[in-house]
């Protein structure tokens, strides 16, 4: 198996994660970010990959992010050059052996909603929290609607999540990012609010890159919290994900060490939880500092 430089990467027939999508290709490609696509053909598992390039003087600096990489498209992946000086990181979907490579971060865990099932199975893996909310949101007073966002209703929202982020000590896929994608594609992006009158309490960000979708970003204001307008959010999201043909709703990074309690809220969705491979980089001298750390013995007390 070899690697092969391609024009495009090609739309996926399966779910790959918004990062390995065309839709996040064009938002790069817009806002003028270096990018490689890299195909490799082997009888029945045909694949593509996407590779940001950013540049430090004369370094470059190569990254496939949540990468669906075969192990001897990895090991090809990790040793391809076009000259200069430079390294690579690869964070593959699966926990892929990479020869010559060092893991510099543990594996992080992601939610995946399948959204195959039909409606009422997919009511019934809720868990008994997620349903009490759910039949509570339902039948209270809030609306909800969905609609692809104006820039400028866009704008809104992101400015809304910014001050969450701050309020919460966590970070999203930058707002310039999710703004290139929906001036690219404005119909990838799916904005879903509850409101009271003309007051909106609670919207929940959708990015489509078929057939998968990923959440983005979900706020609420007390009032909303109260209503339990988040729950009919996502609810009603993921309904409408699947009546579009999405098989998998991406709920994104499980960390039940510093956001327990969104973590246990996107658990409750029925969503499994899945490790990625560990981050792993690939530079000068790395091949002979794997191989002295197999060799080194571990120190005992």
């Amino acid at each position: 198996m070899s690697l092969h430089r391609l024009a495009h990467l090609p739309t996926p027939t399966w779910p790959v994660a918004l990062q390995q999508h065309p839709v996040f290709a064009a938002a790069l490609g817009y806002l003028g970010i270096e990018q490689r696509c890299l195909g490799w053909a082997d009888p029945g598992n045909d694949g593509a990959v996407l590779v940001m390039r950013r540049r430090f003087g004369p370094f470059r600096l190569d990254v496939a992010s949540r990468a669906h990489l075969p192990q001897m498209a990895a090991q090809d992946l990790a040793h391809w050059r076009t000259g200069g000086i430079g390294a690579f990181s690869i964070t593959p979907e699966t926990n892929t052996q990479i020869t010559g490579s060092l893991p510099v971060a543990t594996p992080a865990h992601v939610a995946e909603w399948d959204l195959t099932q039909a409606p009422n199975a997919r009511r019934a893996a809720l868990s008994g929290a997620f349903r009490t909310a759910l039949r509570k949101a339902e039948s209270g007073a809030i609306k909800t609607r969905a609609f692809v966002p104006s820039r400028d209703s866009l704008l809104t929202t992101l400015a809304c999540d910014a001050a969450q982020q701050r309020r919460k000590g966590f970070r999203a896929l930058p707002a310039h990012l999710v703004l290139a994608c929906h001036t690219v594609k404005p119909a990838a992006l799916l904005l879903f609010q509850a409101y009271q009158k003309h007051n909106v309490l609670a919207e929940v960000l959708v990015i489509m890159h078929p057939p998968a979708a990923t959440y983005h970003l979900g706020w609420t204001s007390p009032e909303g919290r109260n209503a339990q307008a988040m729950n009919l959010l996502l609810w009603q999201a993921a309904n409408m994900l699947a009546d579009r043909g999405v098989e998998r709703f991406d709920l994104g990074l499980v960390a039940t060490d510093r956001s327990p309690g969104l973590a246990r809220f996107k658990l409750s969705t029925g969503a499994r939880v899945r490790p990625l491979g560990p981050t792993r980089f690939i530079g000068p001298l790395t091949g002979v500092l794997s191989r002295f750390a197999r060799q080194t013995p571990c120190a005992t007390a």
